[in-house]
């Protein structure tokens, strides 16, 4: 038979299409062209089945001369388009389509209705008579001698086509059979269990014509007669129609169904599209059974219900083949052969699919010119080599490996996971300085000019820096006059210098003659200008300053960074500081490197050893770099708040440089040559609009701030600076504004503290000792009663710690083996004592306050009262002698501030007098005694 060539693409996601098989009525979408589909002739087609020249449609297919005359038929070819085509943007073009491209096997249809939805665009209603085989193309006389497979689907005018029946061996006959019946057995079951709606859910979700599958199901299950069905068949055929719309086939396996050449294999079809079902979802326990229960399932799915695909539920079930089953199901193996292919398949098509448009993308870029960073970084690398002198910035190591990371980047997948960790790789080489170093300052008035400027006071800590930096600068003057070929220019502000990196006779012995500077680490309470300190030393030598906080820091990767082979791999803290000043000789400030901590992943304290020690650091290795970095250049000063929370060998490679507390005279300084105008710069006044007199910051310093330093007395600067701002812009004109104690404590609002001596009546069993914390130095009073209990003893409250807990225990056993020296008369087996430091809250240790409790016991003994203007500090033995401690400076501001008049310290400890402000000196007798006998001689005889 001889008809007319309509070609349906399946998978096209513009237009609607369908597959026919047997003797259903579809709609399609598509757009007709070629010589025949002229609009012409589709324009007579509209209009003729438009004014129902087709007749009943649901009688006889045998063709009449009437029927002949009423009805138009034509022959509907598939060509499918896969989604890898679609996303690779490999679809032919439709008028490129060839007969190869177009299945064989064609559907004999009878043209219902046609609508035109918009230009070039028709809607065919359709119903399939019969499928037939292509057998000859007729075509335009000038394509006559193309090849056959080769020839345009728009040349063509006519095809001749021959009946294509299914074939229905008799030794496959029983097969079939019980495919059709093990399939319609599955369906059956799982359409009247709690599954499915499931299954049903899913199918409808990604199936392209779920609609239309809904649209039957209303239907109700009928069944399609025909006289083109040989008679012996039918029941086969019949089961297989009706069988596909309730297996939920896409097109493309509807079109894989019409072109099995036997019934067995579109039943096989069916099997694998039915047993999917099951790898649809997670199934419960209770679903489980459902599928275990169905013969169909059975043979497929393992004894434990626990694979999670079709294929590895059959013969790859290591549970199954342990116990030597083994698959002879045709009908399992397809299943396994074809999950198989399709994974393989599936893998290829995803692999070469992104390939494609990585490749793409990358052509994209480089047309557009955005790989700015990379440019960006090559052409610098690329200029830097090809200039003799510049060259010399990367080490010949470094070149080799750059070159070397750079070829196997070339060799590489573009756009892969290991060339975008390689490509990151390579840039952090060529980003980082190398040998590449600042000219500095080598000038020591200049330094002290700037620190004196930036700094008020702290005369010895300004000492020790000057001292610190002329030996610094002393090295640098000996290299340089030493070796003049060491250092060579390489611009205006910056050297190559030859001595980092040394690849030849590198050894310890010349490294240290040019790094045995120790390292620097400030250590003092908050606000003493530490940070600040750090600043001014990188100014007065002009190196770059970086600050790394290593408050918090428990990972040792931070510090050495990760290995490149981890996911989001970095360098660490040191090198990127480096990468990011450009230079290989900043100064680095080591924030707060007593708050570091360490956990399971490691220590970073044992890490900064490498870091800090001028016999290591010459070699410092980053996990992430691979590569050894000379840091013996660097600059490092570290700041701490309390140098006992330091590691021991960390604190071992630092020279320490304690900042104490200021006093409200060097308070006052401060204020009025930095706090004030700082404070008046930032918010926009004048210096008419903020007149202070230095009685009035010393009130705030008493009324408002107990702080070691000035950070607390600037925020009370910045708060009446943004008072005054606020009456500015409400409207009021102020070109001056006195600010008097009255007018500040209006504007700072009530006072914290009372500013007052706090010296009360002398009290029995409460005597104030002495602390030094990580803030600065504080007073704590420490309480001690006695009272009638038969188990005697004594009990410590206050949030005590293990050292206090035994300074308070060696204090009772020293009172009371010398109790009859101290005069007491005291029941110590039926009394208790309490012994109690006040802020219970607040968790407190140290030896110091050994003194402090002796003196409180035998004052709750004695009932003698002890006066509050007396305060001591000093750790006793069980022999009473004092010994020494620590922090003398900072607990005699503490006293200094609370009105103490006199204080015990250990005869230890005379020699930190020196320290201490004259203010404090006059304002404070201090005791220096080596024993307790000294001490209760002086208070209580």
């Amino acid at each position: 038979m001889e008809e007319r060539l309509l070609i349906t693409r399946i998978g096209d996601p513009e237009l609607k299409s369908n597959v026919l098989y047997g003797y259903e009525t579809r709609t399609i979408q598509v757009k007709p062209y070629g010589e025949v589909w002229t609009k012409k002739y589709l324009n007579s087609l509209v209009k003729k089945v438009g004014e129902g020249k087709v007749l009943d449609t649901t009688k006889t297919t045998s063709k009449s001369k009437n029927s002949e005359k009423s009805s138009e038929y034509l022959l509907l070819g598939y060509h499918p388009i896969f989604p890898g085509d679609l996303y690779d943007n490999k679809t032919i073009p439709i008028d490129e389509l060839k007969v190869e491209n177009i299945s064989s096997v064609l559907t004999y249809a009878q043209i219902l209705d046609v609508v035109k939805i918009e230009e070039n665009i028709y809607e065919f209603t359709l119903k399939s008579i019969d499928r037939y085989e292509l057998e000859s193309i007729i075509t335009l006389p000038d394509e006559s001698g193309i090849s056959a497979d080769k020839i345009l689907i728009k040349d063509i005018i006519r095809v001749s086509a021959k009946r294509f029946p299914l074939v229905l061996p008799d030794e496959e006959i029983p097969q079939t059979e019980i495919a059709i019946s093990r399939i319609e057995e599955a369906l059956t079951a799982l359409a009247k269990s709690s599954v499915w709606p499931k299954i049903e859910q899913q199918m409808l979700l990604s199936n392209p014509w779920n609609d239309l599958y809904k649209q039957n199901l209303s239907e109700g299950y009928k069944t399609a007669k025909s006289e083109n069905v040989d008679d012996e068949l039918p029941t086969y055929f019949e089961a297989i129609s009706q069988l596909i719309r309730y297996s939920f086939a896409n097109n493309l396996t509807k079109l894989k169904i019409i072109e099995a050449k036997t019934y067995l294999q579109q039943a096989e079809i069916l099997t694998n599209q039915i047993i999917w079902f099951y790898s649809l979802m997670e199934w419960s326990p209770k679903e489980e059974v459902v599928f275990r229960s169905i013969a169909l399932f059975k043979e497929a799915l393992s004894e434990d219900g626990e694979m999670d695909e079709i294929a590895e539920a059959t013969s790859l079930n290591p549970k199954s083949s342990k116990k030597g089953k083994k698959s002879t199901d045709p009908i399992s193996d397809a299943i396994v052969e074809n999950e198989l292919n399709k994974k393989v398949k599936d893998n290829l098509e995803k692999q070469q699919r992104e390939f494609l448009l990585k490749e793409k993308l990358k052509v994209i870029k480089e047309t557009l010119q955005e790989e700015s960073n990379n440019d960006e970084d090559d052409s610098e690398f690329a200029k830097n080599s090809k200039d003799k002198i510049k060259a010399k910035i990367y080490p010949d190591s470094v070149v080799k490996l750059i070159k070397s990371e750079t070829n196997k980047l070339k060799s590489m997948m573009s756009g892969s996971p290991d060339a975008n960790i390689t490509s990151s790789y390579v840039n952090v080489l060529k980003s980082l300085p190398w040998r590449k170093v600042e000219v500095e300052t080598l000038d020591i008035n200049k330094a002290r000019e700037i620190l004196d400027k930036n700094h008020y006071g702290l005369g010895e800590v300004k000492e020790r820096i000057i001292e610190y930096l002329s030996l610094i600068i002393n090295h640098k003057n000996i290299a340089k006059n030493s070796k003049k070929d060491v250092l060579l220019n390489f611009d205006d502000n910056h050297q190559i210098d030859l001595e980092l990196f040394k690849e030849e006779d590198q050894n310890a012995k010349v490294q240290k003659n040019f790094n045995n500077v120790p390292i620097l680490t400030l250590v003092g309470p908050p606000g003493t200008g530490k940070t600040s300190l750090a600043r001014a030393i990188a100014e007065a030598l002009n190196k770059s300053y970086i600050k790394i906080s290593l408050g918090g820091v428990h990972d040792e990767s931070e510090i050495r960074g990760h290995r490149r082979t981890y996911v989001g791999a970095m360098p660490g803290k040191i090198i990127k500081a480096i990468q990011k000043t450009g230079v290989s000789n900043p100064l680095i400030l080591l924030d707060e490197i007593d708050k570091m901590s360490s956990d399971y992943k490691g220590d970073p304290s044992s890490a900064m050893l490498e870091v800090l020690d001028p016999e290591q650091n010459t070699k410092f290795q980053d996990n992430y770099l691979e590569h050894e970095y000379d840091l013996s250049k660097v600059m490092f000063i570290a700041t701490a708040n309390y140098y006992e929370n330091i590691p021991k060998p960390l604190l071992d490679r630092v020279e320490i440089i304690e900042l104490h507390s200021y006093t409200t005279n060097e308070k006052i300084k401060i204020a009025r040559e930095h706090l004030i105008d700082i404070a008046i710069r930032q918010s926009g006044l004048t210096k008419d609009q903020f007149i202070i007199e230095d009685d009035v910051i010393e009130a705030i310093i008493k009324h408002y701030t107990t702080e070691a330093g000035v950070r607390g007395l600037k925020r009370q600067f910045d708060k009446i600076a943004r008072k005054i701002v606020t009456k500015i812009v409400a409207g009021e004109n102020i070109k001056e504004f006195k600010i008097d104690k009255e007018t500040a404590f209006k504007l700072l609002g009530t006072p914290k503290f009372s500013g007052e001596d706090k010296i009360g009546k002398p009290q029995i069993g409460v005597v104030n000792g002495l602390a030094y914390t990580s803030i600065g130095g504080s007073t704590l009073q420490i309480e001690v009663i006695p009272y009638l209990n038969k188990n005697g003893g004594f009990k410590l409250t206050g949030s005590l710690k293990d050292v206090m807990k035994e300074s308070a225990s060696i204090a009772y056993s020293f009172v009371r083996s010398n109790a009859k020296n101290f005069g007491i008369e005291f029941e110590f087996e039926s009394n208790e004592i309490h012994i109690h430091v006040p802020e219970g809250a607040v968790p407190k240790d140290g030896p110091s306050a050994g003194v402090t409790f002796t003196t409180a016991l035998i004052s709750a003994l004695t009932q003698k009262p002890v006066s509050q203007d007396v305060a001591m500090t000093g750790e006793i033995t069980l022999r009473g002698r004092v010994l020494e401690i620590g922090g003398l400076k900072e607990k005699s501001f503490a006293a200094f501030k609370n009105g103490i008049k006199t204080v015990f310290i250990p005869k230890s400890n005379e020699k930190n007098l020196k320290d201490i402000p004259e203010e404090v000196l006059n304002a404070i007798q201090f005791v220096p005694v080596e024993h307790y006998q000294e001490i209760f001689d002086h208070l209580f005889k």
